[in-house]
This record gives C-alpha cells, sequence and structure tokens, in this order.
C-alpha cells in the first residue's frame, strides 16, 4: 500500500511515519499542502493521511479539492487532527474522507486498521458509484440506438423550459414519426428493423448540431429539443435537413435495404404551451396533420405559423438563387456636395426583383444575414458596384467616389 503523509506539524509527520515503519505501507511525506498535488500527477497513492488543525485548516481545503477530481483517480483520504470536534468530524466525513483519527490514539495497529478500513471502504464506495451510473445510464438512455430515453427527453425539456421562463427564451418541440416503417419489419424482419432505425438514427444526428437534444421515444417516434432565441425558422431549416437526408436509401446489406420518409410535427414555446406535456402534445398533434397531408413533410401547431414558416422558407429558397437568376439590381443615387452642388459621387441601392415586384432591402436583407447569405450577396454588389464605378470614372474623365452599403456580418 502506497501511503502520502502531509501535516505541517513536523513532530506529528514523523510520529505517523514510525507508527507505519513496521508495516507493509510504503510511506512518503511532505511538509506543505501546496506539495500533493504536483505530487499526485507523478506518483499513484492508496491513501494519503491529511492533518487538520482546525476547522479553517488548509488540511480541509485539500480535502474539498481532491474529491472534486474523477473517483477513479483519486486516493482514499484518513483525516487526523488533535481536534476532537464533532462537527469536524462529520464536516470532514461528509465532504468524502473515509475516516477520522485522533492524533491521541495514533499507533501501529490503530493507524494500520484505520489506513486498511479506508481503502476499503474507498473501493466499496467506487463500485457503487460504477453501479449508480450503469443504472443511472441505463434508465436514461434507449438501448437500441444510444440516445435518450423518453424519461430524460421530458425531464431535459423541463430543465429547459424553466431555463427559458427565467430567460424569456425561445424553445421548439419535434416529434418526428417514421413513415411506412412497419413495412421493413414485416420485409426483413425485426432484426433488419433494429438495424434499419440505428442507421436512421447516425442520418438524423448529422443533420444536428451541437447542444440540440435528440431521443427516441419508443418504436419509430423520435424527438428533438431546440434551444435558443432563433424561432420557429430554425425548426423548420432542421426539419428540411431531415427530412433531405432521409430520402437516401439505406442500405443494410447486399440486396437489402430500404427508404423511409418522416412526418415531422413541430410546436413552440411559449406559444403553442408552458409545459413539457403541452409542447409534446401539440407537437403529436402538428405530426398527424403532417402525415394526413401526404406525409414527408413538417407542420407547425397552428396553421398560422405554418404559414409563416413556409413563406420563409420560400424566401429563403429564393433568395439562394436571387445572384444565379440575375434579380438583384443595384440602382445608383446621386451624392451632391453641399455647398456647391458639384457631383461627389454615387450610393449603391440594392433592390431584389421577385415575381415583378421591386423588393427594398428592410424585406430581405435580415433573411440573408440570419441564413449568412449576405456574404455572396455582399461580394456581388462590391463587384458590381466597383464595375460601374470604373465605367463613370472613364465617361466623366474624373475620379468620383461611390459609397457601399455593408453589413455587419
Amino acid at each position: 500500500m502506497n501511503v502520502l503523509v502531509v501535516d505541517i506539524v513536523h513532530f506529528d509527520r514523523e510520529r505517523i511515519c514510525r507508527a507505519l515503519k513496521n508495516t507493509p505501507a510504503n510511506v512518503d511525506k511532505v511538509a506543505q499542502f501546496s506539495e500533493v498535488v504536483p505530487r499526485l500527477k507523478n506518483q499513484t497513492y492508496d491513501v494519503i493521511i491529511i492533518g487538520c488543525s482546525s476547522d479553517e485548516c488548509q488540511g480541509i481545503s485539500l480535502l474539498y479539492e481532491l474529491r472534486s477530481w474523477p473517483w477513479d483517480t483519486a486516493p482514499a483520504i484518513v483525516m487526523v487532527s488533535r481536534l476532537e470536534d464533532v462537527d469536524l468530524i462529520q464536516r470532514c466525513l461528509h465532504a468524502g474522507a473515509q475516516d477520522y483519527l485522533f492524533k491521541s490514539e495514533i499507533s501501529e495497529k490503530r493507524l494500520w486498521f484505520a489506513l486498511a478500513n479506508a481503502r476499503t471502504r474507498y473501493d466499496i464506495e467506487l463500485k457503487q458509484l460504477v453501479d449508480y451510473k450503469k443504472v443511472k445510464h441505463l434508465s436514461e438512455t434507449d438501448s437500441l440506438t444510444g440516445l435518450n430515453n423518453r424519461y430524460m427527453f421530458e425531464a431535459s425539456l423541463n430543465a429547459a423550459l424553466a431555463n427559458a421562463s427565467r430567460s424569456s427564451g425561445h424553445l421548439e418541440v419535434l416529434l418526428i414519426d417514421l413513415d411506412n416503417f412497419k413495412r421493413i419489419n414485416d420485409t426483413h424482419g425485426h432484426d433488419i428493423g433494429d438495424e434499419f432505425l440505428r442507421r436512421v438514427t447516425d442520418n438524423i444526428r448529422s443533420c444536428l448540431r451541437d447542444g440540440e437534444l435528440l431521443a427516441r421515444l419508443g418504436g419509430d417516434e423520435f424527438a428533438l429539443l431546440l434551444t435558443g432565441n432563433e424561432g420557429q425558422h430554425s425548426a423548420a431549416r432542421v426539419s428540411r435537413r431531415i427530412l433531405d437526408n432521409l430520402q437516401y436509401p439505406i442500405t443494410l446489406k447486399p440486396a437489402m435495404g430500404g427508404q423511409v420518409s418522416a412526418s415531422i410535427g413541430i410546436s413552440l414555446y411559449p406559444e403553442d404551451g408552458t409545459s413539457a406535456e403541452q409542447l409534446l402534445k401539440h407537437a403529436d398533434m402538428a405530426m398527424y396533420r403532417a402525415k394526413k397531408q401526404g406525409k414527408n413533410k413538417f407542420c407547425y401547431y397552428t396553421a398560422e405559423a405554418q404559414r409563416r414558416t413556409v413563406a420563409r422558407v420560400e424566401l429563403e429558397n429564393a433568395l439562394k438563387s436571387s445572384i444565379l437568376d440575375n434579380s438583384l439590381e443595384l440602382y445608383f443615387q446621386p451624392v451632391f456636395k453641399q455647398k456647391n452642388k458639384v457631383l461627389w459621387g454615387f450610393e449603391s441601392l440594392l433592390r431584389w426583383r421577385r415575381n415583378e415586384v421591386l423588393l427594398l432591402p428592410d424585406s430581405f436583407i435580415h433573411i440573408a444575414e440570419e441564413t449568412r447569405l449576405i456574404r455572396p450577396i455582399g461580394k456581388w454588389i462590391i463587384s458590381s458596384a466597383v464595375h460601374q464605378l470604373k465605367k463613370w470614372q472613364i465617361s466623366f474623365g474624373t475620379k468620383v467616389k461611390m459609397a457601399i452599403n455593408l453589413s455587419a456580418v
């Protein structure tokens, strides 16, 4: 057994070392508490004996620090003190020490018994912790896919709702139900169906960012929690990515595979409910509406939210094509010097011709910024404006100037 003794009192430190001289323990000693952590980086100890001289001593601080480490990397701890203080004893044991020994009763037999007892107790506590983590993992995890299960999803949703309530935040709940999955099970059997679900899980995961909680509620039904303040449009983008990704056939082995689509229902906090039960119920209703409308689509709980989102998605898609289809236009407003009314130059003004209607920037620039389409649009603006400026400089025979409006993005 490797033992480290740390005590600032020289007499007590040496007395402990003498008591362990004829035991099987390999003993090291340090006089300063600050030496312990660096020592533990290079040496493994089964037990650390920490001298404690008062209720607020460095020994207590060291105990708290060591117990903040992962249990499988920290040693067992025996606190020793001259103080026969019940409150101090309880504090040390509650903080994670395995034993507490009065210095007045230190002897070879008593000390060795305390070390062996501490190490045994530590091993038992470690095993209990490992078993607890296994049970906790099983209770929170879907065994087939490794995702969170319904219990964990609802617990996480309740926690997110409490946080959103405090911070006036926004949440989106998505229920994803696979279309015609029963056909996979009926055709290939449940083993293939299970493998198919695992592959579908991987496909959905690939559409998500870190921090987005995906769970399997059971069967072929999944749930997704989106947090943040991007509103319902983030749920629409994620839903579209998932539906597009599921379009690709999944091949499990030669000549065996299949393809499914999904129906997705979306509910929003706080618009569609303020409790986990309400949001899940309303997302479920929206999902069934998506199935009734032909499957392979997403629907919102309310028709108005659905209408706004569809219009928004259509606008985003059109904006993506605006440069290629030459629907973006630049107008140039002349700028004159105020004193002598001499032409100073021009300001470039962006317009978007969509469906024969000329749209002003305030109707689409914020969308371009949110989707980062403003970057290619901004490059096009600069290139087009500078190109026109060169023409005018040649035509006017003078160096007129051009003002270009840029997004902070």
